[in-house]
């Protein structure tokens, strides 16, 4: 099935569970470390918890103890479902690693082991991929995710566009590495992964220059973490924000990873 873009092979839909409860569907991709593979989402769907007050997000207060996921098989297209990946190790402790910063860094990582041998790893940091596209304000991206859980051709995900919508090189006021894109997102692309990108054959890269392609050119850029400035009380379409955090807070986590923890604040800022 050499149809399918090779973007679409490196987004894996994620079911949280609670020991046999689904508590809902997440995304997130494979991040290739040293040679190891990763399943990387954001902090808050690992932990089930609200990034601002360390707040259970279930309406019954449970967090997950384990992920379900969708790889693909020996065959791009073919799917293994199904597979379970425990969030705590025998002694009962996160087996999953979080950015030093901690929950405001909404990134976080689990080691993959004991899988299927025909299961086949599409990481987005396989630099084949790569090129130097310029990240500006007005760009074209896309984040390839499973809103709500939608999954209409097995575990091959929704390609939803926007533009950035905030100078990237200028910190935001809570000081996090993240971007604004212009789009309406939902639940589930939690942890989806986001490129820059053209549905043109003009790219523009971060030396300056321009070049003309055959087919557009795509580049990983980071991690999908949720609407901003709506919640589930108010208009959703409040804004049509999102949010993404860049690629660099991916690669500060596994050069300084820290142990999964959670603080408790009173009250959420959002």
């Amino acid at each position: 099935m050499s149809e399918i873009d090779r973007l679409s092979a490196q987004s894996i839909p994620i079911l949280s569970y609670k020991d046999d409860i689904c508590l809902g569907p997440a995304s997130g991709f494979i991040y290739r470390h040293l040679g190891v593979d990763y399943l990387v989402s954001n902090w808050h769907v690992f932990s089930g918890r609200d990034t601002y007050s360390g707040q259970p997000l279930h309406k019954m207060n449970a967090t997950p103890n384990n992920f379900r996921i969708t790889l693909h098989g020996s065959q791009l297209g073919k799917r293994i479902e199904g597979l379970q990946v425990s969030l705590l190790k025998p002694n009962g402790e996160p087996a999953w690693m979080q950015h030093s910063q901690g929950q405001d860094i909404d990134v976080a990582a689990i080691r993959l082991s004991d899988l299927p041998s025909n299961a086949r790893m599409y990481p987005v940091n396989n630099h084949t991929f790569h090129s130097d596209l310029a990240l500006h304000a007005g760009a074209e991206v896309f984040i390839l995710g499973y809103p709500r859980g939608l999954s209409k051709q097995a575990n091959i995900p929704v390609w939803k566009k926007g533009s950035v919508a905030s100078e990237p090189e200028v910190e935001m006021d809570d000081g996090t590495p993240t971007v604004l894109v212009d789009t309406a997102t939902r639940e589930g692309m939690s942890g989806a992964p986001v490129y820059i990108g053209s549905s043109t054959a003009t790219n523009r890269f971060i030396d300056g220059s321009v070049s003309q392609t055959a087919l557009p050119i795509y580049q990983f850029i980071g991690i999908y973490s949720g609407r901003f400035g709506a919640d589930q009380s108010k208009d959703l379409f409040l804004a049509q924000l999102a949010r993404f955090f860049k690629r660099r807070a991916i690669e500060q986590l596994f050069e300084e990873p820290a142990p999964a923890n959670c603080k408790l604040r009173k009250n959420s800022t959002v």
